[in-house]
């Protein structure tokens, strides 16, 4: 048995909705995917013990060899993501990119994944590419066939930026053009950095050429580390009311707590942009990362995290 499909069967042993023979096939996609793209990786797994809970998370995730995110490089009261390891940092979750492998191969096959291979292979463009196509498949009625990937935003000029997905609704006649967005450095917010850093989450979504509604739509959609928050909404709201090219803003940020994990802000008249999305599935919604910071140097050890979608393992002083 390999390693990969040891790593799924840990991963998913309480996830009754995913069946021994979808594990096989997915094992053989990612151990093709990893093969083909060249990816140097660790296999890794551990039982996560949740507190006043007498049971434990199983976490089985593919370190990236190379990551420059790092716990052994902080500093006592570092907050930055490269001074941190786990999950969406220096390692994913197997099952995660097994999801978005499965569905990758179904429907982008022309692109996935020797078509991105020199995105994967970076361990510091990895885990952006494979949530850019996470997002790429949370699109409705898409005609995958036709995707772009990389799309000029000012075709003819070699000095114009490019924007992530280019894809066309057939059923509506919509274009939409995406710029996707995953934003580790939210993750003290996660910790104990409460104030949102409004400018850095929407820094470099607006992309795009001119939209022009409701045939052609331009939509940022961005991956948070911490939670959908009443700031988060205000600051998108505020920034979309400067930044007319950007036609709405689409959030995915897992958490345990009470938040959203999804959300939809658009311009005025153009609140329909939701229903060309679907939210996250009940395996999104079982996604667990756990990551670890320092709060002081030298000498940490590892207390229980929190459960849930985000967790978080701080270590303590010692």
């Amino acid at each position: 048995m390999s390693g990969i499909l040891q790593s799924l069967q840990f991963a998913a042993q309480s996830l009754r909705f995913l069946s021994p023979a979808q594990l096989e096939h997915r094992a053989k996609l990612v151990e093709a995917d990893f093969k083909a793209i060249g990816l140097k990786y660790r296999l890794t797994g551990q039982e996560i013990p949740v507190p006043g809970w007498q049971g434990r998370l199983p976490y089985a995730s593919y370190q990236l060899l190379g990551s420059q995110c790092d716990i052994d490089h902080a500093h006592r009261g570092d907050r930055r993501h490269t001074s941190m390891s786990g999950g969406g940092l220096d390692r994913e979750c197997i099952l995660y990119f097994s999801k978005v492998s499965e569905w990758a191969h179904a429907h982008i096959p022309q692109l996935w994944p020797n078509g991105l291979r020199h995105e994967l292979c970076d361990p510091n463009s990895h885990l952006d590419t494979v949530c850019e196509v996470w997002w790429l498949s949370k699109i409705v009625g898409a005609d995958f066939n036709s995707v772009r990937h990389a799309v000029p935003a000012t075709p003819g000029s070699k000095r114009g930026k490019n924007f992530d997905w280019q894809v066309i609704i057939p059923a509506s006649a919509v274009t939409l053009n995406l710029e996707v967005k995953r934003r580790p450095g939210d993750i003290g917010r996660s910790i104990d950095v409460p104030k949102l850093k409004w400018k850095s989450i929407f820094e470099d979504v607006d992309k795009f050429p001119e939209p022009a509604p409701p045939d052609v739509l331009n939509v940022g959609c961005i991956r948070l580390f911490g939670p959908i928050s009443r700031d988060v909404r205000d600051a998108a709201r505020a920034w979309l009311a400067v930044t007319p090219r950007v036609s709405g803003l689409v959030f995915h940020g897992p958490t345990s707590g009470a938040y959203e994990d999804f959300a939809v802000i658009t311009q005025p008249g153009l609140e329909y942009i939701k229903l060309f999305f679907n939210p996250p599935d009940h395996e999104d919604r079982t996604y667990i990362a756990p990551f670890w910071f320092a709060r002081d140097v030298p000498g940490l050890s590892l207390p229980d995290p929190r459960p849930g979608g985000m967790v978080s393992k701080s270590p303590a002083d010692s």
